[in-house]
């Protein structure tokens, strides 16, 4: 088994249809997609995850509600 037959099934185990996700991954279909959020994640200076953004702001790492609260209404 190749590793995109193991991504296909666990596609298949939340749901998603397996020959659609191989045939994304084989053809690089959201490749240019991954690099721009790449890049966008990096020039936001997210350095971990999770991360949470509000408009341009935004907190790594686990947060408590008050925390996400404060961010959301900060914006």
């Amino acid at each position: 088994m190749n590793d995109i037959d193991t991504l296909a099934e666990i596609g298949e185990v939340i749901g998603l249809n397996p020959n659609s996700l191989r045939e994304a991954i084989e053809s690089h279909q959201y490749e240019q997609q991954i690099i721009n959020e790449t890049e966008e994640a990096q020039r936001m200076g997210v350095t971990g995850i999770p991360c949470f953004v509000s408009g341009t702001r935004g907190v790594m790492g686990a947060q408590n509600y008050d925390t996400l609260m404060q961010l959301i209404n900060e914006e």
